[in-house]
């Protein structure tokens, strides 16, 4: 999940529900990059602690009465050359996914969003020439509501290896302006023993659930609509490994990105159509 999203990627199912609207047939989607001073995977990795950049293009079809599908494919693209024996310096690995989404609204103002499909990572040989591809199931749901809105997400390796990850966590979007929102959001994710073992190389000695918590993230994302279609964002977050085990095997680590704790700053743009 190296080249997973920088968002969590149950907002893709949060922005998926708001897009899809009641019409048939509708087609609408959101064209947007983003740039960031380190790489945190959606599969709750650190993976980089220099510049990255991603390009992403979001789509969603509208099923009417039946729900919709919607869909993404992203491009993440090194800004450095410190890890040139892994990475490309552009375009380093891509990402896709495609998903169907079903929402019972419960009352006037509270929904139930639900969204389940597959996504594919090909490596083009390059990061590990003996993994020819990654292919993941994800599954989302939230309660969506002017309040706080809970939210979680399972994400699973299929192949090459099988592990399971839980994110799950709270946010509620302020309106400031006509124009300008301000959401924060907590997280922590979750894993199994094989999960733990995968990133720390020694299963759980505590499990939690049979797996265990493992980070947590909190976040502030600030977002000016410029337009209709046009908006800008800026987000900070605070990440940090809270599991006393992982702390001291990634301390253990010599790799230049191997932190416990570290402070994201991501600068976006994207175009809705």
């Amino acid at each position: 999940m190296r080249a997973s999203r920088q968002i969590a990627t149950c907002a893709l199912a949060f922005w998926a529900a708001a897009a899809s609207g009641d019409e048939l047939g509708k087609f609408s989607g959101m064209l947007w990059t983003e740039f960031e001073n380190a790489y945190l995977s959606s599969s709750g990795t650190l993976c980089d602690t220099r510049p990255i950049s991603l390009q992403n293009l979001d789509w969603n079809f509208s099923l009417g009465d039946y729900g919709y599908l919607y869909g993404y494919g992203c491009f993440l693209s090194m800004l450095h050359d410190r890890q040139h024996e892994l990475h490309r310096p552009a375009f380093n690995e891509f990402e896709g996914g495609a998903f169907y989404g079903y929402d019972w609204k419960l009352s006037e103002n509270v929904t139930f969003v639900n969204a389940a499909g597959g996504v594919w990572n090909p490596l083009f040989g390059y990061r590990y020439p003996y993994r020819d591809t990654l292919w993941e199931y994800r599954y989302f749901q939230s309660l969506e509501n002017p309040y706080i809105t809970p939210f979680w997400d399972i994400l699973g390796l299929i192949e090459p290896n099988q592990w399971v990850r839980l994110r799950f966590g709270v946010r509620r979007t302020f309106k400031l302006t006509d124009t300008l929102d301000l959401t924060p959001t907590v997280e922590g994710v979750w894993g199994t023993p094989r999960r733990f073992y995968a990133r720390y190389g020694e299963r759980p000695n505590h499990p939690f659930l049979g797996g265990d918590i493992i980070t947590a993230t909190v976040g502030l994302k600030l977002e000016w609509h410029v337009t209709k279609e046009w908006s800008v964002w800026f987000k900070v977050r605070q990440f940090d490994t809270v599991n006393r085990q992982a702390r001291r095997l990634e301390r253990k680590k010599t790799d230049y990105w191997a932190k416990t704790d570290y402070t994201f700053f991501t600068l976006g743009v994207g175009y809705r159509f």
